[in-house]
């Protein structure tokens, strides 16, 4: 596989997408229809361009869909794309899947298909700035990732399910399995793959492609069995003991943390089926999360009691308010232009999670002058009914100017989050939104 070039458009596009999400790792989608070549000399090239067309269609509907992920290009039948989580990139997947299976259900003259997913994710900025060999080589691990996949398959690498197993474990129509470890064409090392499926849909299929390195699957079995044997010697043995002792099965994200903050230590490998937890840690409630961006983290909840307490944890999604609106440019009209939505969030409180009203308002009222727009852009913030912020800022753009960013600016602050601005302006539209960000 020859490394895929990026245009100055294509990379011009991914650059506003991580300023926009504010990211500077980014979760890759390579896709490509099974068999396309064979079925285009079975159906014809006319047949098969109104196929790809179609199939096109649905994945990019899908994917930029909320904003939630960016295509790149399409390369035949393949196509590329990038998100800022790795959960939207999973759901997203399914979602694909789920459509695709629908659209072959229909009577449109067309032979039924099947998309082949493969998804990996990286930095691929350092200090602000976009490195193309970096990002390169992510799509090429993402390609070669999907292209051990069957059609209708979707499978990823670790980084990608590690980051967002908490929110896959909370899904009720996702279900996952860790396939082992493949060596993949021009990649070093043997790469960890893992699958997400809907299970009313398909099952998980292993991959016959790539030499497996290891059964992950034995490999755990054997290490759940020596560490049950090993938690039940403990209990027996030190039954007595009235320190708290609390060991994570299974799932170890990246710098998890307790509510104060304060980073979790864990005795052991990733590898490992269950880690001990060298925290010194009270009877009691205890919140456990981590962070995988600015506005979402995944929290479990812990009782915890004197002894061992061995815990696989369950992790759900804590996603903070968020509210974009996006004016075009052909848009000017003097009637003042409003969003508005209300949320559900979670903040902390007595070490546990406790749930909180918000009303995130845009309002924006333009006035043309020329071959000027002036906008009159007021923002306003409620928590449980109360206002809390209520800020009115002016921003003057010409009609044909290029794509600017705004310095960003914090309109509220609490010591758990703050709501920061953002805002673009460029060919008479405007873009604003309001992030919640933890601090």
């Amino acid at each position: 596989m020859q490394p895929l070039s990026i245009n100055n458009q294509e990379e011009s596009s991914i650059v506003l997408y991580i300023k926009k999400h504010d990211t500077a790792v980014l979760t890759v989608m390579f896709t490509d229809i099974q068999g396309f070549t064979d079925i285009t000399e079975e159906i014809g090239d006319a047949l098969a361009v109104e196929l790809r067309s179609k199939h096109d269609k649905i994945l990019t509907d899908i994917i930029q869909d909320n904003d939630a992920g960016l295509v790149i290009k399409f390369i035949g039948d393949a196509v590329m794309a990038v998100f800022a989580e790795p959960s939207a990139a999973i759901d997203k997947s399914v979602k694909i899947q789920n459509a695709i299976a629908k659209f072959n259900l229909q009577d449109n003259n067309l032979p039924a298909i099947k998309v082949r997913i493969g998804l990996h994710m990286g930095q691929v900025t350092v200090e602000d700035t976009i490195e193309l060999d970096i990002f390169g080589r992510h799509v090429n691990r993402a390609a070669r990732i999907e292209s051990l996949a069957q059609g209708g398959q979707i499978l990823m690498s670790y980084s990608v399910y590690d980051s967002a197993q908490g929110w896959v474990v909370a899904q009720k129509n996702i279900d996952s399995q860790d396939h082992g470890r493949y060596e993949l064409k021009g990649i070093d090392g043997a790469v960890q793959v893992f699958e997400v499926y809907d299970p009313k849909l398909t099952s998980p299929v292993t991959p016959t492609k790539g030499k497996v390195k290891e059964s992950s699957n034995k490999k755990s079995a054997l290490m759940a069995t020596i560490s049950a044997v090993f938690a039940i010697a403990i209990l027996l043995t030190f039954q007595w003991y009235k320190h708290v002792e609390l060991r994570l099965e299974s799932f170890y994200p990246q710098d998890m943390r307790l509510a104060d903050n304060t980073k979790i230590a864990l005795a052991g490998n990733k590898e490992d089926a269950s880690r001990l937890v060298e925290n010194e840690l009270e009877p009691g409630k205890h919140l456990i999360y981590y962070a995988v961006g600015k506005n979402l983290r995944y929290y479990t909840e812990l009782v915890l009691e004197r002894g061992l307490n061995q815990v696989k944890p369950k992790f759900k999604e804590w996603r903070l308010p968020s509210l974009h609106y996006r004016i075009s440019g052909n848009k000017t009209e003097s009637t003042p232009y409003t969003r508005s939505k209300e949320f559900i969030f979670y903040s902390i409180n007595n070490q546990l999670m406790s749930e909180n009203s918000a009303k995130l308002s845009i309002k924006v009222e333009r006035k043309v002058e020329n071959n000027q727009i002036n906008n009159t852009v007021l923002l306003t913030i409620e928590h449980e009914g109360n206002l809390i912020a209520n800020e009115e800022i002016f921003v003057t753009q010409l009609l044909n100017s290029k794509i600017e960013r705004q310095p960003k600016k914090t309109i509220w602050q609490s010591d758990l989050f703050n709501y920061e601005l953002e805002l673009y302006t460029g060919r008479g539209a405007i873009d604003i939104s309001i992030m919640g960000n933890f601090n």
